[in-house]
Parts: C-alpha cells; structure tokens; sequence
C-alpha cells in the first residue's frame, strides 16, 4: 500500500493510478505550501510599501490561495471515497487524521481565502484610517463566524471536541471578527486601514508557520524513528473523553500566533512614533 511520503499515512483508492494522482495532489498541496513559509518571510524583511514588499506579498497570497484549495481538495477526496480503507490504523503506517481536523482544516481554508482578500483590499494599503467610506455589511465574515460556530457545535455534539481542532477553529472565528466584524460593534476600530491589512497578513503568516511545523515536524521524526508499527484502532469519527492533549495542542498552536501578535504590535507602534 502506498503512503504519503510525509507522514506516512495510508493511500488507496482502488487502483495505482488513482493512489498515484493522490500522491501528485499532496505534493502540488506541500510546494505552495513551503513558498507561502518563504514568501511570508521574505515580505516581512522588506520595508513596506518597497516594491519587494509588495510582489513578495503577491506571491504570498497566491500560494496561500493554492495551498488552501489543494487542501480542500484533498479532503474531499479522502471523505469521499474509500473512507474506511483510508481511516484506520495499519502496522508501519501514520495515523489518519480525525474528522473534527479535517472540518477544521475546510474552514481554515475558507478563512485563508477571505482573509487574502483582506489583505488585498485598497483601502487597506492606507496608512490613514478611511472612517469616511461606507462599510457594507461584511456578509461573508458573518457567514464565516456563523459556520465556525456550527462547526463547534457539531464537534462538540457529534465527534470528540478534545483533538485541538476546536483551537484551529475558534482562533480563525476570532481573526474573523477583529477585520470583518469589530467594525460594526466598535467605531474605535475602523472598517479599512493598515490595521486590518497587518492584522490579516500575519494571521496567515502565522498559519503558515504553524503549517510547516506541523507538516514537517512529524514527518522528521518518522525519517528518523520510522512510523509506529501499532494497529491502534481508529477513533477519530467517534465522540471522545476529555484528554490533556487538549491543551497540549493549543502549546503547539499558539506559538506561531504570539510571534505574529508580537510582530502586529511592533509595527503599530513603531508607525504611531
């Protein structure tokens, strides 16, 4: 049986050529996915408003974009076809991940699109604050917010809400409210300026931080320990107990988000000086 070449993680779809057409769509999910971790990098180096700011941000964006819809891709493939053979646990192969993950991974990517746009709007390049422009009713952060809620409720009620994925998802609804909603509830916080652009850029930033460790962090340790040769049974469609992995995952979630919330602050105070 095929496996993914990261993580070790069972692929079958009933023939070569399919098993081998999931291999081609991870890898073309994994390379723009390690562009968005260099390009992210490489805007921040830059001072802003330089053109290397702007077209490493470009490139950001796009491979954000794509590392996004190739993710949602992949997960409609693996909730649609030949789910049992690809979610349980085979001697020398990776764990499939659970299905509160993968919901939350769909709705991270949808965030990732919206806040793309975000980051691209106009208005939000202005270093003034435009109070003055009309601000239409953000349907699709509400939208967003609305399904993020459901999601949690549906974890909660139907699978186990203690994987961590409740942490992927009730930070991107926070993100979601501060540049779609806030704006609405609060004059202070006005609907377009550098504040929403910083705040979106480095919330994807940081998800593509994240991304890389989680990514590449277990799959250096299966190179050099090889997968578990267990046959743990799989549970990850199944409600659950509580579990202190809980919050250990939200250790190796939030990282990535305080560095970008650190970052956030710096660059509004050094602009107000």
């Amino acid at each position: 049986m095929l496996a993914t070449p990261f993580l070790a993680k069972p692929v079958f779809y009933g023939s070569d050529f399919a098993n081998w057409g999931f291999i081609v769509l991870l890898i073309l999910h994994v390379l723009p996915a390690v562009v968005a971790v260099v390009a992210g990098l490489m805007a921040l180096r830059y001072k802003k408003g330089s053109d290397s700011h702007i077209a490493w941000g470009m490139y950001f964006c796009w491979a954000m974009m794509a590392t996004a819809l190739s993710g949602i891709v992949l997960d409609v493939i693996r909730l649609s076809f030949y789910v049992a053979e690809n979610h349980q646990k085979y001697p020398g192969y990776g764990m499939p991940s659970s299905y509160p993950a993968r919901f939350a991974f769909f709705y991270a990517a949808a965030c990732v699109f919206y806040l793309v746009k975000v980051v691209q709007h106009p208005l939000n390049f202005s270093r003034e604050s435009t109070t003055q422009q009309p601000t239409r009713f953000p349907w699709f952060a509400l939208g967003l917010f609305l399904a993020g809620t459901g999601l949690s409720l549906l974890i909660s009620a139907r699978y186990n809400p203690w994987t961590g994925a409740l942490w992927i998802i009730w930070t991107f609804m926070l993100i979601i409210f501060a540049t779609g909603l806030l704006p609405l509830c609060s004059k202070k916080w006005p609907a377009f300026g550098l504040h929403q652009h910083r705040l979106a850029a480095l919330s994807l930033a940081a998800f593509s931080w994240w991304g890389a460790v989680q990514g590449f962090g277990p799959a250096i340790y299966i190179a050099l320990k090889g997968a578990d040769s267990g046959t743990t049974v799989y549970t990850g469609d199944l409600p659950g107990n509580f579990s202190p992995d809980f919050f250990l995952f939200l250790v190796a979630w939030l990282p990535p988000f305080l560095i970008g919330a650190y970052l956030l602050r710096r660059y509004i105070r050094a602009s107000r000086n």
